[in-house]
């Protein structure tokens, strides 16, 4: 497996960077979450930091801004293995289709969308892409872009939260 990835990513480095990237996508995801419960009407806690409905957006639009900044290299690789492994995840998540049913997996298209939009602006952008925007307008349209979905992803993450599938998955898995 090392052999694999070293082969896919030409250098030590050029792995070190594609774990950067995916824990970047992994802080916006979390950063999304963390929006959606300070904004869930039945959470019984209080989140855990005050302002969490500033805070949150704001790490969402920087974790797209380290993506987009990773370049178009970058991207593109991951991007790669992003439409190797979603389908799988898929997948296996259909196999419990009481809990995860194609209705529900509407709930994660912002995702979709998310990822499209940093590989588009990635190929148009001035970090190794076209070139067509130049700074900082290209760092601009990344934030507002993604704040945009942020506050789509927010929103179909509390209507993920309340529905039906999500308390039949709280016996199931958590």
């Amino acid at each position: 497996m090392s052999i694999l990835f070293l082969l896919v990513f030409q250098s030590w480095q050029g792995l070190v960077a594609s774990l950067g990237f995916f824990f970047a996508i992994g802080y916006a995801i979390l950063a999304v979450v963390a929006g959606a419960n300070a904004k869930d009407p039945n959470l019984k806690s209080k989140p855990w930091l005050r302002g969490m409905s500033v805070v949150a957006p704001i790490s969402f639009a920087l974790s797209a801004g380290i993506l987009y900044w990773s370049g178009w290299h970058q991207v593109w690789l991951s991007m790669i293995l992003f439409a190797i492994s979603i389908p799988i995840a898929v997948g296996v998540m259909m196999k419990d289709r009481k809990v995860f049913t194609p209705k529900v997996l509407v709930h994660g298209l912002w995702f979709v969308a998310f990822m499209v939009f940093i590989f588009a602006m990635s190929a148009i952008g001035s970090f190794g892409g076209a070139g067509w925007i130049p700074q900082p307008w290209d760092w601009i349209l990344v934030a507002v872009g993604s704040l945009a979905i942020y506050f789509w992803g927010q929103r179909e993450s509390i209507a993920w939260m309340t529905s039906p599938a999500a308390e039949e998955a709280k016996g199931i898995y958590y």
